[in-house]
């Protein structure tokens, strides 16, 4: 009886060290394998090479990055981009993202943004930017005054309302439709900004 399973022991050893010697060949065919054919990023069209790596195509091709595309990146990928570079159809769906260092860029004589993209513009970048608009008429009005109030001490609730075609310049509200003088008579046409501290 003995001998008998001993038999047996021996022949359930034998078949599973060749299960284990048939799985192991396996395994090394599998890892020895081409991967499959993958085509490189120049034979792609765009919207598999978008597929395959946003930020990549985006940084390639900023000038014809679609609204829907930018949509998909973050706010960080966006800020990466040369803004200067977008589509102004792309810019205005993206605008409320862009840093206050990028609204900055199409402030400085740019004259990108057109008076939707101005009137979407959130507080924070309307008010680290404030003295370089040339028309706080045309932003949001709320936070045009929150920023006056804020960036020149104002008393804690003040209201300040800007009409078209007024700027701010060396600290002073300037209203750039009227002249310094009419009919010989000077005109107050700014506000010292000072004189009204909450000090």
């Amino acid at each position: 009886m003995r001998n008998k399973r001993g038999e047996i022991l021996y022949k359930i050893f034998a078949i599973f060290a060749i299960y284990l010697l048939q799985a192991s060949l396996i395994s090394v065919t599998a890892i020895a394998q081409e991967p499959p054919y993958e085509e490189s990023w120049d034979q792609m069209n765009p919207e598999e090479q978008f597929q395959q790596d946003p930020m990549k195509y985006a940084e390639e091709n900023t000038d014809t990055l679609t609204p829907s595309q930018a949509s998909t990146l973050t706010d960080d990928q966006i800020n990466s981009l040369n803004v200067m570079e977008l589509d102004p159809g792309t810019l205005s769906s993206v605008i409320t993202r862009l840093s206050s260092s990028n609204v900055g860029l199409f402030l400085d004589g740019a004259d990108q943004l057109n008076a939707e993209d101005l009137a979407q513009l959130t507080a924070s970048q309307v008010s680290d930017n404030l003295e370089n608009f040339d028309d706080l008429g045309l932003l949001n009005m709320n936070d045009v005054s929150n920023a006056i109030v804020s960036e020149f001490g104002l008393s804690v609730g003040a209201v300040v309302n800007v009409v078209g075609g007024v700027i701010i310049k060396d600290g002073k509200l300037v209203n750039t439709n009227f002249s310094e003088i009419i009919e010989g008579e000077e005109v107050c046409n700014n506000v010292n900004l000072e004189d009204f501290r909450d000090d």
